[in-house]
């Protein structure tokens, strides 16, 4: 409902009335990425901002799969053998967090990779992030195909993505065979400057039409591929529109 105060002002009586008009979220929309080589560290790109959701890939030749740093939800883990772990996580940002390092829960330097996309909302403010349909393999042959399924989700926004990583000793660049339909692609490279982190996203916001989509990666060497999408909770964000109207036009019905 309207805000009303009176005020005086000379002897004028008049009426301040205040409305609020709701932003809810309806897109969102990539902001900027950061990389690491040979180094179990990441920054998280300066131009980001509390409220947008970060999404991290980690590639290591490691033993096992790993948790989520302090803070970061873990999306997945996959590991084959000692040859190669691949782990995404994912963290909605807060004050602060901008330009500060994201440390693995794995400290080995050599071999290591990591990747950080930072993505925003229109409006409204990020309250939860639901990982759907999520899938992965890591294996020291071909992982195969993955398919994505969003063409029934009926929220929006959605973000899908394929993360896929090559192992580092491999000395080989991922052989992405079948590169998902109307993705965009985040890139790290190693100190050769062959792709060992490729991040595939795809954003679907209000109006649009998801589809079903699969990836696949060809046999090079120990490599990882994982696949899920992000559904958002969210509330909205309020503007506050006022205006000054004359009181006897509001007592007569005449004001707006």
């Amino acid at each position: 409902m309207p805000l009303q105060s009176v005020y005086l002002n000379g002897g004028f009586v008049g009426v301040t009335k205040s409305y609020r008009s709701e932003n809810a979220l309806t897109a969102m929309s990539f902001v900027a990425s950061s990389t690491g080589t040979n180094t179990p560290n990441v920054t998280i790109p300066a131009s980001a901002q509390a409220g947008d959701v970060a999404i991290i890939v980690d590639n290591e030749d490691t033993a096992g799969t790993l948790s989520a740093p302090s803070g970061w939800t873990l999306i997945r883990s996959d590991s084959v053998f000692s040859n190669i772990t691949g782990t995404t996580y994912y963290r909605i940002l807060q004050a602060g967090d901008a330009g500060t390092t994201v440390t693995s829960t794995d400290g080995t330097t050599t071999n290591h990779f990591m990747l950080c996309a930072v993505f925003r909302p229109n409006a409204g403010t990020i309250t939860g992030v639901t990982i759907n349909d999520s899938a992965g393999l890591a294996t020291t042959g071909n992982p195969g195909t993955q398919t994505l399924s969003m063409s029934a989700e009926t929220a929006r926004p959605i973000i899908g993505f394929f993360a896929m990583g090559q192992r580092g000793s491999n000395n080989n660049a991922l052989n992405v065979t079948d590169t998902p339909d109307g993705f965009s692609v985040i890139i790290c490279d190693d100190e050769s400057g062959r792709d060992v982190i490729e991040l595939y996203y795809i954003l679907y916001n209000e109006g649009d039409t998801p589809a079903n989509v699969t990836g696949d990666i060809g046999d090079s060497g120990s490599q990882f591929m994982q696949s899920f999408y992000f559904t958002f909770s969210s509330t909205p964000s309020y503007i506050l529109n006022s205006g000054i109207f004359n009181l006897q036009a509001v007592i007569e019905g005449l004001s707006v």
